[in-house]
């Protein structure tokens, strides 16, 4: 389907990435909690304009008071509502809906549902996908952003025999990298990505799932403050500068973040979608 450009949002054609920068910094700060990838969130801006209606429901699934703020203040019109399985992470944030992001069935259908940074924290990505279709109104729109595993990063580590940057099998070390900094029997980063998919392999699963893509980009996870990771632990992104530079002149299907504005297509089945919220065993299949 071509690219689309909706006038009702052409107000974010011009984004001042400074301010907005400084903007998540403070979304952040208020909620006393970390919103990484800082740049999926100007992408949404920029997938706004893509958008054939403003939505005025918002579900944020796995957000946190701070995503949750950042969005309202985008969409100054909608209802934004966080699903979290952790009550701790919202700040007092309402309205919310205590759920596991992997399986949840609301009565409640939304106008746009945010996966952001989610999928790769999960064991089950069908699970969350399948929810989602199944929670969004009709015309409704999924923003989704999650690390790419065959960035230009990987692909070199790959080729030196190393690990890659952001799968780790181990939930408790960091083996098999030199690169990832910190000492062995303590987190660098959060080593709990599980499903991280390369760009074909995440397309491929949305259409499975009768996902229509309206717009796809790729971005980099560069940023010159040290990120909250585990508890009061912090890390710093090496060679941040670079890496931004370098992640620009790739093809978004070799950046370090994927991201993806979808909608349901004619074609999608419920009831296809419904298998995908299994939670058993994978060898009872």
């Amino acid at each position: 389907m071509p690219e689309k450009l909706i006038t009702w949002n052409n107000r974010f054609d011009r984004i001042d990435t400074k301010a907005e920068i400084a903007w998540i910094r403070h979304c952040e700060h208020d909620g006393h909690t970390h919103m990484s990838a800082r740049k999926r969130f100007l992408q949404f801006i920029h997938c706004m304009r893509f958008m054939e209606q403003t939505p005025k429901t918002v579900l944020d699934v796995g957000g946190n008071r701070g995503t949750g703020r950042w969005f309202a203040s985008k969409l100054p019109d909608a209802s934004v509502t966080i699903l979290n399985a952790s009550p701790k992470e919202l700040g007092g944030w309402k309205p919310f809906i205590k759920a596991d992001a992997a399986h949840f069935i609301l009565k409640k259908k939304f106008d746009l549902i945010i996966l952001g940074e989610l999928l790769e924290h999960v064991y089950n990505p069908d699970g969350v996908l399948a929810s989602a279709m199944l929670s969004l109104a009709p015309g409704g729109y999924i923003y989704i952003t999650t690390p790419n595993l065959a960035c230009i990063y990987n692909r070199f580590f790959l080729l030196l025999g190393f690990s890659t940057m952001n799968y780790f099998p181990s939930l408790r070390y960091r083996s098999g990298n030199p690169v990832l900094g910190g000492k062995k029997d303590e987190f660098g980063v959060i080593p709990d990505h599980k499903s991280v998919f390369t760009w074909r392999g995440l397309v491929d699963l949305l259409h499975h799932y009768g996902y229509e893509i309206i717009h796809s980009d790729g971005y980099d996870y560069g940023q010159k403050e040290p990120f909250r990771t585990v508890g009061d632990r912090y890390y710093h992104i090496p060679v941040s500068g670079p890496r931004s530079v370098l992640n620009e002149l790739m093809p978004k299907s070799w950046r370090e973040g994927m991201t993806f504005l979808c909608r349901i297509s004619k074609n999608a089945s419920a009831e296809h979608a419904r298998k995908g919220l299994y939670r058993g065993s994978v060898w009872d299949l």
